[in-house]
């Protein structure tokens, strides 16, 4: 009898389980994420947040971000409320152990938190002009499989999935795995339940003014090594089994 797990978010088994990527996307290694980040552009008129401008904030990068993200989605909303906005933030952050909150913020920590909102949201902006037809969701349902729950991405508009990363670095191949496997989940429910398959990612770094689309045929195609989609659908199935999973979860 197969025991019950317990519910785990999408983006949890992106990012702690290497294993399931490893076995089904053989080729989704640091090589793959260096040729596809060779696409990687910036929006004209957007200046990025230089690293020695993130040292002399007083608060903690992740929190920050937070802020960033907050204040973003209030822009894009037209509030202009910095207490509601730290207060949020906060919230978010308070589901993280390791989470270091604070009750307020200095003006140069509002600065740095200003330009990082207002880059996300004009790059926003600039795809939802880019499909006038189409409506920019925040939070689109990531649906679950098994024994793996849903969750929520970051925004999406048609069949475009949005992820925002607000690192120092270039995409990883941590971002890839959970784009991945958002576009998997998808597809799942896609055969399932008929609901839309994301088609194209958008990956958006407001910190670099960083943004990469990427196509999910081309990606899956070449992490998987032509496998084609059922495949990897039923090679995935199998390897979330409760014996399979044990021995992965194991290495």
């Amino acid at each position: 009898m197969i025991r019950q797990h317990a519910l785990k978010d999408p983006r949890t088994i992106a990012r702690a389980n290497a294993g399931i990527f490893d076995t089904v996307f053989p080729q989704l290694n640091s090589g793959l994420v260096g040729h596809f980040n060779r696409e990687i552009f910036g929006n004209i008129g957007i200046s990025h947040v230089r690293n020695e401008q993130i040292k002399n904030c007083s608060i903690g990068g992740a929190l920050l971000f937070e802020i960033a993200l907050v204040r973003a989605e209030q822009q894009m909303d037209g509030v202009d409320d910095w207490e509601n906005c730290l207060t949020i933030a906060c919230e978010r952050q308070s589901k993280y152990f390791d989470a270091k909150l604070v009750n307020k913020i200095t003006k140069f920590d509002k600065i740095i938190a200003e330009t990082v909102a207002s880059n996300l949201s004009k790059t926003l902006r600039k795809i939802s002009l880019s499909k006038p037809s189409m409506q920019l969701i925040r939070e689109p349902v990531i649906p679950g499989f098994h024994w793996i729950s849903s969750g929520v991405g970051d925004y999406s508009i048609g069949n475009v999935l949005i992820e925002v990363k607000c690192t120092r670095k270039r995409f990883g191949i941590s971002d890839y795995r959970q784009i991945i496997m958002y576009w998997l989940l998808s597809y799942i429910s896609f055969l399932e339940k008929n609901t839309p398959e994301w088609r194209t990612c958008l990956l958006i770094n407001p910190r670099l003014n960083h943004v990469l689309k990427i196509e999910f045929d081309e990606l899956i195609s070449t992490a998987s090594v032509s496998r084609s989609k059922l495949e990897i659908v039923e090679f995935f199935t199998s390897l979330i089994s409760d014996h399979s999973f044990r021995l992965l979860e194991s290495r």
